[in-house]
């Protein structure tokens, strides 16, 4: 049996449970862009091609389709009226043809994770520019059919481009016959701006105060791991007597109290809530107040991330990395265990056990041309994705300008 065959008995199928779709709102004016993926992860992706796309052409309409279970996308700021998000009945033909009768989108762009065979069969029939980003087997996306495999060779014919997440996707399209020439390994996408902001004065004159001074971060600590960030700065101070501990406790509503047990045990702190600022002879300046995690991340070159002993949840990794700052953590790094492992694999970021690892490593990153390699590697890591971004992109761009002068 063919992979035609399968795809039109697929087809048939569903015409049987077709749903009515409910009425659609207005279609842009001008090219629209289509993307169409589940929610989650996914959609956190897509939203970052639409925002890097308007960016560079905020007339672009854009049309985001996901399955009809997907939780609702919260659109970009500014994209009322050019920007629309649309849960989509069952997959069949009918409402493939209502959906594209109405929409009519210049190009497609789907994620793997969802495939709804007689929408992309539809969309290639009507010849509209398909790409595809695929981060897992294709099989792996489609529903339940006895027949995925032959179905999946069918339909990736209809795509024009296929982005491909890591080299062990790509073994997956080069099984069901895709050619080389529609294939680009471009790596995992951004799913945003990792960078986070600050106040760029009060950076200014920070940094001043406290140029020449080895300086490291404590970020987001519980009550139980700053003893460990405490224990490792003794250490420090031993090699690098100017050495400066930035905390920044998981509450900043715990600082003063803080502040009052680290004097009485000996530290020369000084408390931002109190408007004091490191002095020269300040051995931990403890930061508590709300968002100001950009700040930290860009004058400390070693950042300690905190709520990765068992207790909290972790934070993002990709925000220090992204602003250069070498990552240090502990074992339990949970829902971020993935971009952990990416910023280790790349010697970006090191796992520290307990207290003495934790001063050891710092020890080691006293060393500038230490951190500073470990902190290069970080900043490559995080914005990696956001370079496979504008690949996608520029694809983009470039089949709608060559379709416009055609």
């Amino acid at each position: 049996m063919g992979p035609s065959l399968s795809l039109w008995l697929y087809q048939l199928r569903t015409r049987l449970t077709e749903a009515e779709a409910p009425p659609a709102p207005p279609r842009p004016e001008g090219p629209l862009l289509w993307l169409h993926c589940p929610g989650g992860p996914g959609a956190a992706v897509m939203l970052e091609i639409v925002r890097v796309a308007r960016r560079a052409r905020p007339k672009l309409g854009v049309l985001l389709t996901g399955p009809g279970n997907a939780a609702p996308v919260p659109l970009p700021p500014g994209s009322a009226g050019r920007v629309t998000h649309l849960a989509l009945p069952p997959d069949g033909p009918a409402s493939a043809r209502a959906l594209l009768e109405h929409w009519r989108p210049d190009i497609g762009l789907f994620c793997s994770a969802d495939l709804p065979p007689a929408l992309i069969a539809e969309a290639g029939r009507r010849g509209v520019p398909l790409g595809l980003f695929a981060d897992g087997a294709p099989e792996d996306g489609m529903p339940e059919f006895a027949l995925r495999t032959r179905l999946s060779q069918a339909l990736m014919r209809r795509f024009d481009r296929v982005f491909l997440g890591t080299e062990k996707t790509a073994a997956h399209f080069r099984r069901l016959g895709l050619p080389a020439q529609r294939m680009e390994l471009t790596g995992p996408l951004s799913d945003g701006p990792h960078a986070l902001p600050c106040n760029e004065a009060e950076r200014e004159t920070l940094a001043r105060g406290l140029a020449g001074r080895p300086t490291w971060l404590a970020m987001g600590l519980t009550a139980a791991e700053t003893p460990i960030a405490l224990a490792a700065h003794a250490e420090g101070l031993r090699m690098a007597h100017r050495l400066l501990l930035i905390l920044v406790p998981d509450d900043p509503a715990r600082g003063p109290a803080l502040a009052a047990r680290l004097r009485e045990d000996g530290w020369r702190v000084a408390l931002r809530s109190d408007n004091e600022e490191p002095s020269d002879d300040t051995q931990i300046y403890i930061a508590d107040l709300e968002g100001e995690r950009g700040l930290w991340f860009r004058l400390a070159p070693i950042s300690f991330l905190g709520q990765t002993y068992g207790a909290g949840t972790p934070p993002d990794p990709f925000a220090p990395a992204a602003l250069g700052s070498a990552v240090l953590h502990g074992p339990a790094t949970g829902a971020q265990a993935d971009r952990f492992g990416q910023l280790a694999r790349a010697g970006a970021a090191r796992q520290v056990e307990d207290s003495r690892s934790l001063g050891a490593a710092l020890i080691e990153l006293l060393s500038p041309e230490q951190a500073a390699a470990m902190a290069h590697a970080a900043w490559d890591v995080s914005s990696r994705g956001a370079e496979a971004t504008d690949r996608v992109v520029h694809w983009i761009f470039d089949t709608l300008d060559r379709a416009k002068g055609g």
